[in-house]
């Protein structure tokens, strides 16, 4: 009799587990295939650039109220399909390139303190520039600007020299415009979380009478295209290229 009951029990609890078994949901394996191809399509999605204000931060560092700003100010035609700030380093480096490249437009040079430097097999009179108080500020402002290949070439220009008691010394030369230059204007050639580039549609005409654009025969207008180039860095967002239209091509 016991052992009845016991051949009795053992099936009713294999009968309750098999039913136990029957009524569970089995665990279904997380699918991630579904997962990992919506972050494939947010990643190929093109990036939006975020600025910050580096452009800001870097006309802070220049004389804003010197006369070759001011000329800049009131004669810069801006790329108006960047952002506000991208314009505002554009601003920059184009008061740089004028200033210091271009040279004519320094309006900041004390002639009562000079340096003299070899340049080639002559030596030139160099002289004191009032747009920094020294070469560092001058170092710093044009590396919150430019790229640091870009900016080399600012710190290292044969038109400028460090004193001996650290002030920044610039030749008082200029070069001329381009007497060819009829006029020009930009499009965006590339925009991406680190890079934009802007391209810069310059129009030149050897015909120009006198250097004037009247009178000119227009089918003889031809278009240069130059890029501008912004890179974010790891210092933030800077000028790798520039161009400046009205002038013969400067590095």
């Amino acid at each position: 009799m016991k052992k009845l009951i016991a051949l009795v029990l053992a099936l009713l609890l294999v009968v309750s587990a098999m039913a136990g078994c029957s009524t569970a949901q089995p665990q279904q394996p997380e699918d991630g295939s579904q997962q990992q191809e919506q972050e494939q399509q947010e990643q190929e999605q093109p990036q939006e650039p975020v600025f910050a204000e580096d452009g800001a931060n870097a006309m802070a560092l220049l004389p804003a109220d010197s006369q070759s700003m001011q000329w800049v100010q009131s004669n810069l035609q801006l790329p108006e399909m960047l952002d506000p700030d991208l314009q505002e380093l554009y601003r920059a480096a184009y008061w740089f390139y004028t200033v210091y490249k271009v040279s004519g437009l320094n309006d900041s040079l004390i002639y009562s303190d000079s340096i003299s430097m070899p340049y080639g097999e002559i030596y030139i009179n160099l002289y004191r520039d009032g747009n920094f108080a020294d070469f560092a500020a001058y170092e710093t402002a044009v590396r919150a600007t430019f790229t640091p290949e870009l900016a080399e070439s600012f710190l290292t220009l044969d038109t400028i020299a460090e004193g001996e008691n650290g002030g920044l010394y610039c030749t008082d030369g200029g070069m001329g415009s381009n007497i060819f230059y009829v006029g020009h204007s930009f499009e965006l050639a590339e925009s991406s979380a680190d890079r934009v580039v802007v391209n810069c549609l310059a129009v030149y005409n050897e015909t120009i009478p006198n250097s004037s654009l009247e009178g000119r025969d227009q089918s003889q207008d031809r278009t240069e295209t130059n890029s501008i180039v912004f890179e974010l860095t790891d210092s933030g967002w800077r000028v790798g290229e520039f161009f400046l239209p009205q002038y013969p091509h400067i590095d």
